[in-house]
């Protein structure tokens, strides 16, 4: 249960644990990796810096490709014009601006990343999740009835911490 009464609607909600202070650091970390990404265009003007309402835009449609169980679909698919589309994609953002901030959204420094992982696996992503972590905490009660339970995702990627678990369905 929510702790407190944090927002009235769904973004004031996504903006309680997604505070400005995380999607700045966003920002800033998709944008210096956008400069280094800029010099590989013919035309430079494509990829000009983003700001916090379009990453904010980004995270609603990811959002919504959920709400909406289209996240399996080819993403050219979402941006068509006829019914099979989603409009709220089409308003929000062109398709080729949606791809470009997927390819290059960053959670941290890219340049001292290598020497991060040396001692945190999760060097990618830990500050905004040590942020994200500790909003949930100011902003979420467990009740007294909850129940911890586990989940297995099938994943077929590669990582350091894999472990085959024979009696699991979804190995």
């Amino acid at each position: 249960m929510v702790k407190k009464k944090v927002a009235k609607h769904a973004i004031g909600l996504l903006e309680s644990f997604f505070p400005n202070s995380i999607i700045e650091r966003i920002v800033q970390h998709t944008n210096s990796y956008l400069t280094k990404f800029r010099k590989n265009y013919s035309r430079p003007r494509d990829v000009r810096p983003t700001d916090m309402v379009e990453i904010k835009a980004l995270f609603e449609l990811l959002y919504m490709t959920d709400v909406k169980k289209t996240q399996h679909l080819n993403v050219k698919y979402l941006w068509t014009s006829d019914e099979s589309g989603v409009e709220c994609m089409r308003s929000t953002m062109s398709r080729k601006k949606f791809l470009l901030l997927l390819r290059a959204l960053r959670f941290d420094n890219f340049e001292d990343r290598a020497e991060q992982k040396l001692h945190d696996t999760f060097a990618a992503v830990t500050d905004v999740l040590d942020e994200f972590i500790s909003k949930c905490k100011e902003n979420y009660q467990v009740g007294e009835y909850s129940t911890v339970d586990e989940m297995l995702e099938p994943f077929g990627g590669c990582y350091k911490f894999r472990q085959y678990i024979p009696s699991k369905p979804a190995k």
